[in-house]
């Protein structure tokens, strides 16, 4: 017997204990010091399993059963650690693939820290080129021989609007054909926009059509301004506000998102008193959240921030600034997972791959070209297929790479205890970065891991002492 290579140790400094996660079976452990001890001292190399006095045979028995201490060589554990990471994977393909897309490249706004500024390159005509509804329909006939292949059928078939902006104003008839044709076949609308403009497509704004909708505000309106800033030079901020605001009337979903780097991270809780003042934390069609902004999106490491970081500035604040809990952490996604390990019961939810660009994401560009995924639209080495002219043609030796990248492919992922949480991180990043698909993009997740979860653990804590305070109160 000995410890398993999946084994994950996080200490809990308040209280002395630690908990044990196990990377595969999902297990959840509150344990002593010396069980952790002893976890530890069974992890170095070459370490014989020798029983101490300390723990007792239930104790070992239980750490067995829990997936800590195994039986299986490492190779064995290996080797089940990638059978069950291609067995998600299989689940997640067979899933409908997602939609979007881009009626065009231009955009309204010239943002600091813009990954698509490299396509202004390519000069305004190219930028300014839109959408044909010949190129609609088009897309629409590739969308049903996609959706046919998918073994599963959603229940709600939804497209996202996306660009460069897809909300100009100029672009008023187009979308509104985009719509009014997928509303005919039964799908619903979501579209990442910057607002300016959205006051234009109000019309198509609600639950039927255009149902949910990503906008960005990057701090109160002095700060915002700076970063976000108009093609003029002029702010974007008032005109944002306002139609955050009327979208909400009109009863769209809205998710406003914070982009943070070092420049302004100092005001994101100026950005929740301001959330409060509008009213819009009162509307349940209302979320915010903070996302961190990577070098790899403007080329400037100095203003870079890692996602840990900012959620160890973010839990910081909470204590004196609750009203931070307005705006959801940047770790929202790894919390989330966690939260569903510690709190619920039956399967956790792994993550053999990262996102959907790896289980069938599919981006239609006005020049008839697909993508994989939102980072790398517009460029043409990454391109997958396309839909336009001559109907549906996919590359498959450009997206197999996508599809089969989970880290069952990655060297580094499959001895990792943290793999099946992390799901082997970015592929864009992974190939932009290091020029393979097959690289890990680990980022700071240990630290964030390490972070989160005794944070998550004191709040399970907190809310057992309440409910059990609230059996206890006598009766009146």
């Amino acid at each position: 017997m000995r410890a398993s290579d999946y084994t994950i140790i996080v200490d809990l400094p308040e209280d002395g204990q630690s908990l044990l996660v196990h990377g595969y079976t999902g297990a959840f452990d509150v344990v002593q010091p010396q069980v952790a001890e002893f976890l530890r001292e069974m992890c170095a190399p070459d370490t014989r399993f020798d029983a101490p006095s300390t723990i007792s045979p239930d104790s070992l028995a239980t750490l067995q059963h829990r997936g800590y201490l195994t039986d299986m060589t490492p190779a064995q554990e290996q080797t089940h650690v990638l059978r069950l990471a291609e067995i998600l994977q299989k689940r997640h393909r067979r899933q409908s693939p997602s939609f979007l897309v881009i009626p065009t490249y231009d955009c309204n706004l010239r943002c600091t820290y813009c990954y698509e500024k490299l396509l202004r390159r390519n000069g305004r005509a190219w930028l300014e080129t839109r959408m044909t509804p010949d190129q609609v329909d088009a897309a629409y006939a590739a969308m049903r021989e996609l959706q046919a292949q998918a073994a599963h059928q959603p229940r709600v078939r939804a497209i996202t609007l996306y660009g460069g902006e897809p909300l100009l104003a100029g672009n008023r008839e187009l979308i509104e054909y985009i719509v009014a044709r997928g509303r005919a076949a039964g799908y619903v609308f979501g579209a990442i926009t910057n607002g300016v403009e959205l006051d234009q497509f109000l019309h198509l704004v609600g639950p039927d059509s255009l149902r949910t909708l990503q906008i960005t505000l990057d701090g109160p309106p002095e700060v915002h301004d700076r970063r976000r800033v108009r093609a003029d030079g002029s702010g974007s901020f008032d005109a944002i506000q306002a139609n955050i605001g009327a979208a909400l009337a009109a009863g769209a979903e809205v998710s406003v998102r914070m982009n943070v780097d070092r420049k302004n991270m100092a005001v994101m809780k100026t950005l929740s008193r301001l959330i409060d003042e509008y009213g819009w934390s009162q509307r349940k069609n209302f979320s915010a959240y903070i996302s961190a902004v990577h070098d790899a999106h403007y080329g400037n490491p100095a203003n870079e921030l890692l996602i840990g970081e900012l959620q160890a500035a973010y839990l910081c604040e909470l204590p004196t600034h609750p009203e931070l809990h307005r705006i959801m952490d940047p770790a929202r996604v790894l919390q989330k997972q966690l939260g569903e390990t510690l709190f619920a019961h039956g399967f956790p939810p792994f993550r053999p791959s990262f996102c959907g660009s790896n289980a069938g994401m599919y981006l239609f560009d006005p020049f008839g070209d697909l993508y994989p995924c939102w980072d790398v639209v517009g460029r043409a080495e990454y391109k997958i297929g396309s839909f336009f002219p001559g109907g549906l043609r996919l590359d498959s030796d450009a997206l197999d790479p996508w599809l089969t990248r989970t880290i069952t492919q990655i060297p580094e992922c499959r001895t990792c205890p943290y793999a099946l949480f992390c799901g082997g991180g970015c592929t864009s990043q992974a190939h932009q970065t290091y020029g393979r698909f097959d690289a890990p993009v680990c980022h700071d997740f240990v630290e964030q891991f390490h972070l989160i979860l005794p944070a998550l653990y004191r709040q399970r804590m907190a809310q057992a002492d309440q409910d059990r305070d609230a059996d206890t109160e006598p009766l009146h």
